[in-house]
């Protein structure tokens, strides 16, 4: 992010045989300063912060790698797919292949409401 750096802290915790994290805080360093970043996104499930004054949009830890989201594209149907696998999405998209950083998904079309409409462009018309 050019001259803004990320930082991520968390602490591990152990419960049985499992060891997960705990306590996780996004922080995102400027030169005008630095603030908490709003949402943390892990697997399938995001933690929204409870500080005050928190910068709006996601941190993703993806394996080995953090995903900055700004909050205009959060919600978007590929965010929603891609990073945490159409969950909440199941009644309208069936993913059928999963390999290597791609997905692809079967649209339940039967499964929209009558009102969503939509119409075919096609790319020559753009």
């Amino acid at each position: 992010m050019g001259d803004q750096s990320i930082l991520v802290a968390y602490s591990t915790v152990t419960t049985g045989n499992t060891t997960g994290m705990g306590n996780i805080t996004a922080l995102i360093k400027s030169a005008q300063g630095q603030a908490y970043i709003r949402d943390i996104g892990i697997g399938n499930q995001v933690i929204r912060s409870d500080k005050e004054n928190t910068v709006p949009g996601m941190v993703y830890l993806a394996g080995d790698a953090i995903v900055f989201i700004p909050e205009a594209v959060e919600e978007c149907m590929f965010v929603r797919l891609y990073l945490f696998n159409g969950v909440g999405l199941e009644n309208y998209f069936e993913k059928v292949y999963d390999n290597l950083g791609m997905k692809i998904y079967r649209v339940a079309y039967e499964n929209f409401p009558e009102s969503v409409t939509g119409e075919y462009v096609h790319a020559e018309d753009l």
